[in-house]
C-alpha cells in the first residue's frame, strides 16, 4: 500500500510503497520460497509478515530523519515468531503470564542455544555473521540487513525454523528454561524489569 510523502522527506529519497519494496528485497537475500513462506499479513506501509509450516516472519521497516532537509535513513528489523504470534501485538498472554511472541535482537541468545542444540561442530557466531554482514556495502540499510540475515539462514536454517514450531513444545520449553538459566546467572532482577516496563527476556512464548 503507499503512503503520502512527509513533506520533510525529499521525494528523490522516498520509497512510496515499503511493503512491495522489502518483499522485492527480501526475496533477493531469502530462499523464502524454498521453505514455503509466504505472505499472511501486512499494514499500511511499515510491516509484512510471512507464515511457513514452521514458524511466521516479521519485516518491519521504518525512517529516521530528523529535520527537514535531512538526508532520510531507512532500517529494517526482522522479528520470528511461533505460528500463534499476533498480527499486530508484539506480546501475548501464555500460560498466565505475558510474554513476548516476537523475537528480536535476541539471535545472540537463539544461535548459541541452536549451536548446543543441534550442531555437531560450532557455527559462526552472532558477532561473527554481523561482522561478515557488514563486510559488504549495498545499496540501502534494508538491502544490508537483509543481506546479514540471509547469512543467519545460510547457516541455521532450517533449524532455526524448528526452535518456532508449535509442533515442538518441548524444544521450546528447553529454550526457555535456557534462557532462564541465563537470566538468573546474569543476576537480573524480574520485579525490576517489571517495574521499568520490561518484560524479562526469557518470558517468551
Amino acid at each position: 500500500m503507499s503512503k503520502k510523502r512527509p513533506y520533510y522527506i525529499p521525494a528523490d529519497q522516498w520509497i512510496e510503497n515499503l511493503n512491495e519494496y522489502i518483499l522485492e528485497v527480501a526475496s533477493q537475500y531469502l530462499p523464502l520460497q524454498d521453505f514455503g513462506f509466504h505472505e499472511t499479513y501486512r499494514d499500511e506501509y511499515h510491516t509484512v509478515i510471512l507464515d511457513s509450516e514452521w514458524c511466521r516472519v516479521r519485516f518491519f521497516a521504518n525512517w529516521e530523519s530528523d529535520y527537514s532537509g535531512q538526508p532520510i535513513r531507512y532500517y529494517l528489523m526482522v522479528f520470528y515468531g511461533r505460528l500463534h504470534a499476533q498480527n499486530e501485538s508484539f506480546t501475548m498472554s501464555w500460560q498466565g503470564e505475558t510474554c513476548k511472541c516476537w523475537l528480536y535482537p535476541s539471535f545472540d541468545h537463539i544461535l548459541e542455544f541452536l549451536n548446543g542444540t543441534f550442531f555437531q561442530s560450532q557455527k559462526p557466531s552472532y558477532a561473527e555473521l554481523r561482522k561478515e554482514g557488514s563486510s559488504v556495502r549495498l545499496e540501502d540499510s534494508i538491502h544490508q540487513s537483509l543481506y546479514f540475515e540471509s547469512k543467519i539462514w545460510k547457516h541455521y536454517a532450517p533449524e532455526l525454523f524448528y526452535l518456532f514450531d508449535l509442533r515442538r513444545p518441548e524444544l521450546w520449553e528447553q529454550y526457555r528454561a535456557w534462557l532462564k538459566e541465563k537470566y538468573i546467572a546474569e543476576g537480573r532482577n524480574e520485579k525490576e524489569d517489571e517495574r521499568q516496563g520490561l518484560i524479562p527476556y526469557y518470558r517468551v512464548c
